[in-house]
C-alpha cells in the first residue's frame, strides 16, 4: 500500500505480476512471461473461465485488473496516469483475487 501512495504505475505493476504467476499457476500453464498481452495470459484466462471452481465474478474482476494492467504496462504515463487511490484498489482487488484463486496472500 505504501508503494502505491508513492508510486502508483509501480505498485499496479508489481500487484499485476503476483496475480498473473497466481493465474498461471492455476490453470496450469508453465511461463515466465508475465505481460498481460501474452498469449499464454489469454489461453490462461480462457481456461479459468472455463473453470467451473470460479466465480464469474471472480473472472470479471481478473479481467478489468488486466485491462488496467495493459494501460500501466503499455501506455504513457500521460495515457494512463493512475491516483494513489487507483493503485490501492488495484492492489486490493488483486489481493483478493489472488486469494480466492486459492493462494495464501500476506
Amino acid at each position: 500500500m505504501k508503494r502505491a501512495l508513492e508510486d502508483p504505475r509501480a505498485a499496479i505493476r508489481r500487484s499485476w505480476e503476483l496475480l498473473a504467476e497466481t493465474v498461471f499457476r492455476t490453470a496450469n500453464i508453465e511461463t515466465e512471461n508475465l505481460n498481460p498481452y501474452s498469449d499464454e495470459m489469454s489461453r490462461a484466462l480462457k481456461r479459468l473461465e472455463g473453470d467451473t471452481r470460479f466465480s464469474e465474478g471472480l473472472i470479471h474482476s481478473i479481467k478489468r485488473l488486466h485491462e488496467i494492467a495493459r494501460k500501466v504496462f503499455y501506455q504513457s504515463q500521460w495515457a494512463y496516469d493512475p491516483s494513489p487511490d487507483d493503485a490501492q484498489e488495484f492492489v486490493v482487488y488483486s489481493a483478493a483475487a489472488r486469494s480466492d484463486l486459492g493462494e495464501e496472500v500476506k
